[in-house]
């Protein structure tokens, strides 16, 4: 698992590229990551990119 540090590096770098985009798909390996979530944070138009505690979300782009 990385870095607190190295991930807000890609946080940061992510948040330049994909800001405003919108999600078409989701998948994690982890279920337990979105087990709690409300789906509806996951059809939205991405805001920005953020770590969840120790979870880092990619969102694909279309």
């Amino acid at each position: 698992m990385p870095e607190l540090p190295e991930v807000e590096t890609v946080v940061s770098d992510l948040n330049k590229k994909i800001k405003g985009d919108t999600i078409v798909s989701f998948w994690s390996e982890w279920g337990k990551a979105i087990k709690n979530k409300n789906i509806n944070i996951f059809k939205k138009e991405i805001s920005r990119a953020e770590n969840w505690k120790e979870y880092f979300y990619r969102f694909i782009r279309k």
